[in-house]
């Protein structure tokens, strides 16, 4: 089976009912234009349950202490001093 692979510039709305969560997924609108402002507009939603938003969090925030290990992110509070 192939592996589907999407790019996402952002998120948009992530809201929660009936034991479901909801995450709009964003892309930018134009690239041929020269904004101040970046326009975004939600190219796909993606549906799961709370369990498996709960593992997505937990799997993230993995991720995210992996990176600041690396010195690839700082935490806000480390960056400015």
């Amino acid at each position: 089976m192939a592996v589907k692979n999407t790019f996402y510039d952002s998120v948009g709305g992530i809201a929660s009912g009936e034991g479901l969560v909801h995450i709009e997924m964003t892309q930018r609108k134009d690239f041929n234009q020269e904004k101040k402002k970046l326009e975004f507009e939600v190219s796909e939603r993606i549906t799961v349950t709370i369990n498996t938003f709960l593992r997505m969090h937990q799997a993230m925030g993995r991720v995210v202490a992996q990176l600041e290990e690396k010195g690839v992110i700082k935490k806000r509070d480390q960056a400015t001093n």
